[in-house]
């Protein structure tokens, strides 16, 4: 195990070297017995598109479930569509699945107890269970354990729960939204338009290879396209997601980038 994987607010490494099935296994382990210890029950589980997010997904979900701890698995969803679940159905913790904004190799974990992520010496936490072997398993093989996956749609409750929450003003406009090739463009393109506005979709097909820019929208370069898309469509605003859309970057309509600190 590279320890180095765990760092102050998430588990990040390269896929192939560092989040191999037996670590992941041994992750999947640890958060559900650190879960259960804790009271929970049951949890949320959901993982972004990139290519070995399933491996990750199935190693990860055998271990929670030799815990005895029941698994919601809310599928493809973005980031903020895990926290959403987490707190839609009352689960007792989540786990992301996510390389979020890094290069197509890498991939991580983001997780939760209750609804607050777990970070800084709760992560060091599990890393000390992996290394100690400090598991709580349920006997048998895996077809006598008790624990079990439910599949969970979420997208539909996300949608009915933002737009009675979103108010925007009386204008309507064009939006570009430029989904790097993520997972967020599912579920803002519907949402936007749901909301009124003329949204042209942007690189919004999930592509784990991000073949057309990487999806990280604090890097000036990877607006180039969303710039060329708010030109010719003559939008007001271009909006550029990460690869789980947990973060944007904006384009007004004269292409200059409204940096983070500006928005807020």
């Amino acid at each position: 195990m590279n320890p180095r994987v765990f760092r102050e607010y998430d588990i990040r490494g390269v896929s192939g070297r560092d989040l191999t099935d037996d670590f992941t296994t041994d992750l999947g382990r640890a958060l559900g017995t650190y879960l259960r210890r804790a009271g929970a029950k049951n949890m949320a589980l959901g993982r972004d598109c990139r290519l070995d997010s399933p491996r990750l997904h199935h190693a990860l979900l055998t271990g929670l479930l030799q815990t005895g701890i029941e698994v919601l698995d809310v599928g493809v969803v973005p980031t903020p569509l895990l926290y959403f679940a987490t707190h839609h159905l009352s689960t007792g913790g989540g786990a992301q699945i996510t390389g979020s904004h890094n290069p197509p190799e890498d991939n991580g974990f983001k997780l939760l107890r209750g609804q607050a992520s777990l970070h800084g010496p709760e992560l060091q936490k599990l890393r000390a269970m992996i290394e100690q072997r400090d598991f709580d398993l349920e006997p048998g093989d895996a077809g006598m354990r008790t624990a079990r996956a439910v599949p969970i749609a979420i997208h539909e409750a996300y949608q009915h729960f933002a737009l009675a929450r979103l108010f925007p003003g009386p204008r309507r406009f064009k939006v570009v939204l430029d989904a790097g090739n993520g997972t967020g463009g599912v579920d803002a393109v519907p949402l936007l338009s749901a909301m009124g506005f003329d949204v042209t979709p942007l690189y919004c097909e999930m592509d784990g290879t991000f073949p057309h820019h990487h999806p990280d929208p604090t890097i000036p370069e990877n607006f180039a396209d969303l710039k060329q898309a708010v030109a010719r469509e003559g939008a007001e605003l271009g909006i550029a997601l990460d690869g789980d859309a947990d973060r944007i970057g904006v384009v007004d309509s004269r292409g200059r980038i409204i940096w983070g600190d500006q928005l807020l």
